[in-house]
């Protein structure tokens, strides 16, 4: 029992792979997606992305952003992605996995390297980016393996953490809570749950 064990684990997915899975979870087919939250203090919170403009809208209270996609923060690229997949774009999720692993490598990610791990919020078992082995220091992106969800996102001294994806209002492949840590303390935390659930 344990050799088996030690086999499932054993086999790791690449990380192009594993990438390109989690594109695929969180993918909306829709040409605009808007998610609305709230901030941490309670200001309404609403972001947009505009696949054709490569665009996002975040408004916070009455204060709008415009950002393009090259200023977008990387934790945001994880769920955003331009373009979309149809029949003359079989490759679609295989060539945003290999957009993403160039943001993540130029965030300090090394996405060639990868490990089984367990996720510190959940429990469960996890697929890491950016590790050889689970107890590493470093920068990474960490996947749920039952979904290939992102979980969290650590760059440098600052962590994102993604959660309750069942929660979440309209797309439900987005997370229904982002909390922003910064050297192990809450910065910012948005919530995006639906009604029932706030």
């Amino acid at each position: 029992m344990t050799f088996l064990l030690a086999l499932i684990f054993s086999i790791l997915p690449a990380s192009s792979e594993a990438v390109a899975s989690m594109v695929n979870s969180v993918y909306v087919p829709e040409k605009h997606i808007s998610v609305e939250g709230t901030t941490e203090n309670g200001e309404r919170l609403v972001l947009e992305f505009d696949k054709t403009k490569k665009e996002l809208t975040k408004t916070v209270g009455d204060t709008k952003e415009h950002l393009k996609f090259d200023e977008m923060p990387v934790f945001l690229k994880l769920f955003f992605f331009s373009g979309e997949k149809n029949a003359e774009t079989p490759d679609f999720f295989q060539k945003k996995a290999e957009e993403i692993l160039k943001i993540l490598a130029g965030a300090g990610i090394k996405s060639t390297l990868s490990t089984w791990s367990v996720n510190d919020e959940s429990g469960n078992v996890s697929l890491v980016i950016g590790r050889a082995k689970r107890f590493e220091g470093g920068s990474f992106l960490e996947l749920s393996k039952r979904t290939l969800r992102p979980l969290k996102l650590q760059i440098g001294d600052e962590t994102y953490i993604f959660s309750d994806y069942h929660r979440s209002v309209s797309p439900l492949v987005f997370p229904g809570r982002i909390e922003q840590l910064k050297n192990g303390r809450i910065v910012a935390q948005w919530s995006f749950l639906r009604k029932e659930f706030r």
